[in-house]
């Protein structure tokens, strides 16, 4: 399953550079019970949301390893995992 993860975590990185046209709020105000009132505020290019969905579903394959080597751990100091070849956080 780590090699299918693997290949799931890039195909999210590559699809993460077709960058499209989403609608973002603005938060006006919260009210004293808690609702939340929004409105418009454009439009924002971002990523499509394949490429967060791909990146979900590397990370639901592989539960046990993912963060040893998807995540940047350079100042980590930590050891390396047998199983995924990642570095594995010491914290």
């Amino acid at each position: 399953m780590i090699r299918i993860a693997k290949i799931a975590y890039w195909i999210s990185g590559k699809l993460s550079r077709i960058q499209t046209a989403r609608p973002v709020y603005r938060l006006d105000e919260i009210t004293e019970d808690g609702k939340i009132r929004s409105s418009p505020a454009g439009k924002r290019k971002m990523p499509c949301r394949l490429s967060m969905k791909m990146l979900g579903l590397s990370m639901r394959l592989d539960r046990e390893h993912w963060d040893h080597w998807a995540l940047k751990h350079d100042e980590c100091n930590g050891s390396r995992c047998g199983k995924c070849n990642g570095i594995i956080d010491p914290a």
